[in-house]
């Protein structure tokens, strides 16, 4: 099995790390591995999820946020945080766009995402009420465009610029 217990090879591990010594060095991409913050414990991928999802909730003004799980793929560490790490772990660069839903409207988006999505805001949908919705502008105009039934406004906010602020505050 390719894991740890695999040997290092001692060439590749060289010539990896004269590559990101270089990277690290082109101006072009030095931001990427400067220092955004630091954390006192670590961030799993569930745990950065649903962080991501209320932030998107909170600084949107929606009574609920959603996103799809695909959208984050490992876990941020404690300790110093980079854009790098950031982007390992939120690869798309989203933009948070924002609705308002029926509660049946609603309730039908979340019933299609189902399991593939997360969410934050109320635990039950009332059909008598209508909700504003923040979600990515990928899940409103790709993946659920079938269902994503309203008028989508743009916030002008990105999802991994939010959580990064939210990080390190």
């Amino acid at each position: 099995p390719v894991d740890a217990s695999l040997p290092e090879d001692r060439k590749t591990a060289q010539r990896v790390r004269k590559m990101q010594s270089e990277l690290e060095q082109d101006a072009a991409y030095r931001e990427l591995f400067l220092p955004i913050g630091k954390r006192a414990t670590p961030l799993s991928t569930a745990e950065l999820a649903t962080f991501t999802v209320e932030t998107m909730r909170s600084v949107a003004g929606a009574d609920i946020a959603l996103s799809t799980r695909s959208s984050f793929r490992s876990p941020l560490p404690s300790g110093t945080l980079t854009m790098e790490l950031l982007r390992a772990a939120m690869p798309y660069d989203n933009e948070i766009v924002t609705c308002t839903m029926a509660g049946p409207q609603l309730q039908r988006l979340l019933d299609v995402a189902g399991p593939d999505s997360i969410t934050a805001g109320p635990p039950s949908i009332d059909p008598a009420k209508s909700y504003r919705v923040a979600t990515t502008d990928y899940l409103a105009n790709v993946a659920y465009k079938s269902v994503f039934d309203c008028d989508k406004s743009s916030s002008g906010l990105k999802v991994r610029e939010e959580v990064r602020k939210k990080l390190v505050q």
